[in-house]
């Protein structure tokens, strides 16, 4: 049969694994768990706290229609170290190095201006591989 354990009782064990000199194996052996069930509570535990965050549904599809209306991350789109070409605006033309996403769907570049290398952070539409 399956044994069912309390939320306080994941909570307690998730709190002795963070201990110092704490081992996920020691801690479900003392406590008759198996560690794997452990790591599946650690895992299923949010960065945040251990019970669950409600996100409104309005912010859930705010956030779906900006993924789609964006399409392709630059991160997708281009590996670091690419040679890119700059497509619009005063830049137009110039050649940069793509360098990563910056995590709100803009691309970080290093251009080289007056013999300097500088970053730049540009939205991916304007940048295309050369």
């Amino acid at each position: 049969t399956k044994r069912r354990h309390s939320a306080a009782f994941k909570r307690k064990i998730l709190e002795l694994i963070e201990q110092p000199g704490a081992s996920v194996a020691g801690v479900a052996l003392e406590h008759g768990v198996n560690a794997n069930l452990v790591f599946k509570w650690k895992r299923a535990k949010l960065t945040f706290g251990a019970e669950p965050t409600k996100v409104h549904p309005e912010l859930i599809e705010i956030l779906r229609t900006q993924m789609e209306t964006q399409g392709d991350e630059p991160a997708h789109r281009f590996s670091q170290g690419d040679r890119v070409k700059i497509k619009e605006g005063p830049l137009a033309g110039l050649q940069a190095v793509y360098q990563m996403a910056d995590g709100e769907c803009r691309a970080m570049v290093l251009i080289e201006i007056l013999g300097k290398l500088s970053k730049l952070t540009l939205e991916p539409a304007n940048l295309r591989e050369v």
